[in-house]
C-alpha cells in the first residue's frame, strides 16, 4: 500500500497539471476531430492536449481521489479527448483483474463508453516493454529506425 501511495504522487502531479491546462483552455480552443479521431484542446502555451492517459490499477476510482479522477475523466470525455487506457496487471505494482473496474468505476462513465476503448495491458517484465511500445504507438509515435 505504501508503494502504491509513493507511485501515485507523481501521477497526482500529472493529473493536477493536466486538469489545470484543461480548465484554462476556453471552449473556443476546442478543435474538431483529427485523423486519429481525437479532439485537441489548446492550453494557450503553444501546446495542445490531445489525449488523456488513464492508468487503471487496484486503487483507480477509490475514495475521494477516485471521485476527483472520475470528474477529470468526465471533463475529458465531454470535450472529446481520446482516452488511452492502461491496465496495470502486475500485482507487485497494484495490478488487478480488469473485472474490478466494473465494480469501482462510476456507472455513468461505464454507460458513456469509457471501456469501449481497449486498455493496453501492462504485465510484469519482460513483457512490459511491448506494452510501452503499444502505448507509444497509440499516442502517435512512429518507428524511426533501429539501433
Amino acid at each position: 500500500a505504501n508503494r502504491a501511495r509513493k507511485m501515485s504522487r507523481p501521477i497526482q502531479r500529472v493529473r493536477k497539471s493536466w486538469m489545470q491546462s484543461l480548465r484554462q483552455a476556453p471552449a473556443s480552443f476546442i478543435k474538431g476531430r483529427n485523423s486519429r479521431s481525437s479532439s485537441r484542446v489548446s492550453t494557450g502555451a503553444n501546446t495542445e492536449v490531445t489525449h488523456m492517459l488513464l492508468y487503471l490499477c487496484h486503487s483507480t476510482f477509490a475514495g475521494r481521489e477516485g471521485a476527483n479522477l472520475a470528474d477529470e475523466v468526465r471533463k475529458a470525455m465531454s470535450v472529446g479527448l481520446e482516452l488511452m487506457l492502461v491496465h496495470e496487471s502486475d500485482p507487485e505494482r497494484g495490478g488487478c483483474d480488469f473485472g474490478r473496474f466494473f465494480e469501482t468505476t462510476p456507472q455513468d462513465l461505464i454507460l458513456d463508453g469509457l471501456y469501449k476503448t481497449i486498455a493496453t495491458p501492462f504485465p510484469s517484465y519482460p513483457h512490459r516493454a511491448a506494452s510501452y511500445a503499444q502505448l507509444a504507438r497509440g499516442l502517435g509515435a512512429t518507428k524511426v529506425g533501429t539501433l
